[in-house]
């Protein structure tokens, strides 16, 4: 988007893409380890490797003991979103993470594999608040963090909208929906938050409260970004 166009151009739509539309990795996350939680070894990388702080599914591979180590969350259910955002940024506990950008990656996407879009604008930002209560020590220092970060995610969802001539603001309305949830989610004490947290994301995904025989594995899923 960006490659070949004047510098000021491109200032200009990085500006855009990092601040006003909130698109790369490092602005949909809202970090919580303490400094000292993260790797302090040497920096140094290969020639032809990038340093980079999170790492997107699809182009991540590792270590198994660190996977062990560091498994993606298990309160997350459906689409999980963000669930690698999360888990790469766990992983930078015990090393660099590092992208080889030259590497081609032929990313195939299940088509029904999303929920409709407003559920999945709202469970991007109630993600993001579950795992800053599960896991930060600092809670009263993050969550004031989350809660200017969730008000510009917010508001990058309404030109999304629009530039998508989605003129129902299904985004916009999600970002809202994850807001009149927030409040409860922040209540629950750490031990029940992941079996809670799965109940409420399986209520916005199907639109009922889950029978006793419907769990995780077996809620229906939505489709694709309807």
């Amino acid at each position: 988007l960006v490659a070949g166009r004047p510098r000021p151009v491109q200032r200009c739509i990085d500006l855009a893409l990092r601040h006003l539309l909130m698109i790369p990795a490092d602005q949909r996350f809202v970090t919580y380890d303490r400094p000292e939680r993260r790797w302090q070894g040497d920096p140094a990388l290969p020639q032809g490797l990038l340093r980079v702080d999170f790492i997107i599914g699809f182009a991540l591979t590792l270590r198994r003991d660190l996977a062990l180590r560091e498994p993606f969350d298990d309160g997350l259910v459906g689409s999980s979103i963000a669930e690698d955002l999360d888990a790469s940024y766990r992983f930078g506990r015990h090393g660099l993470l590092a992208i080889a950008p030259d590497a081609l990656i032929h990313h195939l996407e299940a088509a029904a594999g999303r929920d409709r879009r407003r559920v999945n604008a709202a469970l991007a930002l109630l993600n993001i608040a579950y795992f800053l209560r599960r896991h930060s020590q600092r809670q009263g220092r993050d969550l004031a963090r989350y809660a200017l970060w969730y008000l510009r995610m917010t508001l990058a969802e309404l030109p999304k909208d629009l530039a998508g001539g989605r003129w129902d603001l299904p985004q916009f309305r999600g970002a809202l929906l994850a807001g009149r949830n927030l409040p409860a989610l922040l209540r629950q004490p750490r031990a029940a938050l992941p079996a809670w947290y799965q109940d409420l994301q399986t209520r916005l995904m199907t639109g009922a409260l889950p029978g006793p025989s419907q769990n995780d594995a077996t809620a229906p899923d939505t489709g694709a970004n309807g």
